[in-house]
């Protein structure tokens, strides 16, 4: 049970309430604090994990969390959508991040999510 200063009971509520803060939610802050997805995720360039693993900036200014399929074998496979890159596409951590202009009917990302979860 928490216990109540004796000053604040003599003080009024307000008097001993934290301050509020008005901080803006964090999916607003994107651009501002946050790398952008498609600098992160760019054809050709390797998907750095540390870099992957944390929120990065959609196109417009919100921040996400890209999203992954853990594989068996311990990878990630990444995904990276229309809304998060102009870009959009795939590929494991460590490996190159391959462009795809229709992620649904990609036959090589889906070869890649057979072998990741195989």
């Amino acid at each position: 049970m928490r216990t109540v200063p004796a000053l604040c009971l003599m003080l009024s509520v307000t008097a001993c309430a934290p301050a509020v803060t008005a901080a803006p939610p964090a999916e607003s802050l994107g651009t501002e604090v946050f790398t952008p997805c498609q600098e992160v995720f760019r054809p050709g360039r390797t998907i750095v994990r540390s870099e992957a693993l944390t929120a990065c900036a959609a196109i417009d200014g919100t921040s996400r969390t890209p999203q992954y399929i853990r594989c068996v074998d311990g990878r990630r496979l990444w995904r990276i959508d229309e809304t998060m890159s102009d870009a959009p596409g795939w590929g494991f951590g460590g490996s190159v991040f391959f462009a795809s202009a229709d992620l649904d009917s990609d036959p090589d990302l889906a070869a890649a999510q057979r072998r990741c979860r195989n």
